[in-house]
C-alpha cells in the first residue's frame, strides 16, 4: 500500500494523523506544502482544495482527513 499525506507546518491535525500512521506502523511518504509550493500544487491537482491532512492511498484521495476518516482503510 502506499500512501503520501500532504501536511502544513504547525497543523495539528497533521501531527495527530502522523502519530496514527506512526502507531499503526503504516509507511509513508510525508509532503510539507507549506515548505514546497510544488507539494501544494500536487495537493490542489488532485483534491481541488489546499486543506491538510489530505491523504492519497493507493490512488483513494481522503482529503482534509481526521484519523476517523483513515480508520476502516489500515
Amino acid at each position: 500500500m502506499k500512501t503520501t499525506v500532504y501536511t502544513k507546518t504547525g497543523c495539528s491535525w497533521c501531527k495527530e494523523m502522523l502519530d496514527y500512521l506512526n502507531k499503526k506502523g503504516v509507511k509513508y511518504e510525508e509532503k510539507n506544502v507549506s515548505e514546497n509550493a510544488d507539494f501544494m500544487e500536487q495537493l490542489q491537482n488532485i483534491s481541488s482544495q489546499d486543506k491538510t491532512p489530505t491523504l492519497n492511498i493507493d490512488g483513494k484521495i481522503v482529503a482534509d482527513a481526521g484519523v476517523e476518516d483513515v480508520k476502516d482503510l489500515f
